[in-house]
């Protein structure tokens, strides 16, 4: 029986307890959008940059909810009261709830359904991140691509194919031939002592960990933003992945073929840098990595 504390309008109850409607939107149709947060010591990093990106997700959408300066903070804190760990992955999923069939719900009976949990992140041995490109392809100028929607059947299907090659993390392209990142996250490559990410600034996804480096790096170049074909994975010096729950991970093999990523100056600075960044908003944590879990 699962009586872990989860957050579901504004209320504490067991997650065993916690309902959702036949008719929500979000689970019928995946009108709905949601963030990943990792929480240190009890305080979610980044907290801000999320909220900025669901609310502005959740007003593209038309859904009619925004969260507050302070909401995120205080969610984890009423959770970590209730039990959950103070080390772990902080979801909000925020749906259109109710509201008829179609595909535009009906205003005077949809209210939104918001739902928080907080839970211990899975252990997991620190493995070779090896990478392969997906034939599975996604437009960047799509609103799926810019906003984190609970709808990822694309990421899902190019996951699993690369799993099935033998690889462990999707790199996606575009249909033109141009790359638009991980599955699991933003894409980072490195050549020559300099770095880029995929895609048009108002196109790109806004990665908070991404934009945390960028913000960083600013004194020193940043890392802009390029249209970069598939065949600049061949040239890089080193290939990153980029999310809110792992800071930045190396990729160690590409197709097959061995990458010194890890090994490079530069991963090692922006990793330290990334673990700057939770000690100085969350506090200090042991171990090495860029979090508690990593």
């Amino acid at each position: 029986m699962n009586t872990r504390p989860v957050w579901l309008n504004g209320d504490i109850v067991p997650a065993n307890a916690a309902c959702i409607p036949v008719g929500d939107r979000g689970f019928l149709l995946g009108e709905a959008l949601f963030e990943t947060l990792a929480v240190v010591n009890g305080h979610p990093w980044k907290a801000e940059r999320h909220r900025e990106r669901i609310n502005e997700g959740l007003m593209a959408m038309g859904i009619s909810w925004q969260f507050g300066a302070g909401d995120f903070p205080s969610m984890t804190e009423k959770l970590c009261h209730a039990g959950a760990p103070r080390n772990g992955i902080f979801r909000v999923t925020v749906t259109s709830g109710e509201g008829g069939r179609g595909l535009v719900a009906d205003p005077s009976t949809s209210s939104p359904l918001v739902l928080a949990t907080l839970d211990a992140p899975s252990p997991r041995i620190r493995q070779a991140v090896h990478a392969h490109l997906s034939d599975v392809t996604r437009d960047p100028s799509s609103p799926s691509v810019r906003w984190k929607t609970t709808g990822r059947p694309d990421l899902i299907m190019a996951q699993k194919e690369v799993r099935v090659k033998g690889g462990g993390e999707a790199i996606i392209r575009s249909p033109h031939g141009q790359l638009v990142g991980f599955a699991r996250g933003c894409l980072l490559l490195e050549r020559g002592g300099r770095w880029w990410t995929p895609g048009r600034e108002g196109l790109a996804f806004p990665g908070t960990t991404l934009r945390e480096l960028q913000s960083l790096l600013l004194a020193d170049g940043g890392i802009p933003y390029a249209d970069i074909p598939v065949e600049a994975l061949m040239e890089a010096d080193g290939i990153y992945l980029l999310n809110s729950l792992e800071g930045i991970l190396s990729v160690d093999l590409l197709h097959g073929r061995p990458l010194a990523s890890r090994e490079r100056l530069g991963f090692q600075q922006l990793s330290q840098l990334l673990r700057d960044s939770v000690i100085r908003e969350c506090g200090a944590f042991e171990g090495f990595g860029i979090l508690p879990w990593h």
